[in-house]
């Protein structure tokens, strides 16, 4: 089969793999793979998990081309849509229901090898039929989907709350759409035009661009000069992070989403004074049901997908992204 592989920071190359099929492996012919920012961050050198070479890619949709001797009850030419993440389910941390924490939690496209390809192999127990309605096309929309289901849940975002979700990129638009969802009222904020549009397109209450609008005054408006009830940080920087810790009001919720290897100041006086409760989600608990019903349900979900390529353009493609000279949201990887 052919493979995108990242032999080094910035080199991707076209090989042919040939590998056998695992007794307990089901082969999916991959049909759409989406770009994520770790695919992009691991492109650029920055993923300490991941080891080269690889073939990246976990939001991956396809049709089951090949049952391993050992594994039951899934049939060739069933379509699917695939839960990258494979814990030991047996430790005490999967054990108490938290297996997208378990120490030896294995990503497809990071610990191993992924959907950049024309066929991934992974464990019978990380596939879901696509329901009528979900397409190939866009299906593989379900994993980012789900980070955003799981962090509106993690701040368990109610139908009267006013919620800041900080960045408009896909996970932070998966926020929105699952916050809308609950009949919750979402200001956007970000400072690209084309991501505050989509997030008003997709029913955000209101948007701030933090290049032209003074976000502390919209926040306070918005809120009513209460704060937030719950913010969700999913950009990952400290200015980002130190910001959404202005705008909560008394018993907030703060959800860390976005990426960041460092540390910021925590204004404990305020955070007690108003009983914050703050926490990380990461990945997704059992989410790919709920999104999948989202997608099914709800279409317009996939304007999130602005670029489709060949995954000969791959290299080209993740460049462009890493130098921030593409303005996409979702770039799905076609295979024929």
């Amino acid at each position: 089969m052919r493979a995108a592989v990242l032999i080094e920071p910035g080199i991707i190359e076209i090989k042919r793999l040939d590998r056998p099929l695992p007794a307990d492996k089901v082969a999916i012919a991959t049909s759409a793979v989406g770009i994520c920012g770790t695919d992009i961050h691991a492109f650029g050198g920055h993923n300490p998990f991941l080891t080269y070479p690889r073939v990246m890619g976990h939001e991956i949709a396809g049709t089951v081309a090949a049952v391993g001797a050992e594994v039951s009850g899934v049939r060739v030419g069933e379509q699917v849509v695939v839960n990258p993440y494979a814990s030991c389910q047996r430790c005490r941390t999967c054990r108490r229901g938290y297996p997208n924490l378990c120490p030896d939690l294995a990503v497809l496209g990071v610990h191993t090898d992924g959907g950049f390809a024309e066929q991934a192999y992974v464990s019978p127990q990380q596939l879901y039929r696509l329901p009528p309605g979900v397409d190939l096309a866009t299906a593989a929309l379900v994993e980012p989907l789900s980070i955003g289901a799981e962090a509106v849940a993690n701040g368990e975002v109610q139908a009267d709350d006013r919620v800041i979700i900080i960045g408009a990129g896909p996970i932070g638009l998966a926020c929105l759409a699952f916050t809308v969802e609950r009949g919750a009222a979402a200001l956007v904020v970000d400072r690209i035009p084309g991501r505050l549009e989509r997030a008003q397109t997709l029913g955000a209450a209101a948007v701030v661009n933090t290049l032209t609008d003074d976000p502390d005054e919209r926040i306070e408006a918005f809120t009513a000069g209460q704060g937030a009830d719950v913010v969700i940080e999913a950009v990952g920087a400290p200015e980002t992070i130190e910001a959404g810790l202005r705008w909560f009001g008394p018993a907030g919720r703060y959800v860390l989403l976005g990426l960041y290897d460092g540390t910021v100041e925590l204004p404990t006086f305020t955070a007690m004074r108003f009983g914050l409760r703050l926490t990380a989600s990461r990945l997704n608990r059992g989410r790919f049901p709920e999104c999948l019903e989202y997608l099914r349900t709800h279409p317009h979900i996939t304007s999130l997908v602005t670029h489709r390529i060949a995954l000969a353009d791959l290299q080209d493609t993740l460049t462009l992204l890493k130098r921030r000279e593409l303005e996409a949201c979702k770039v799905m990887v076609e295979l024929p």
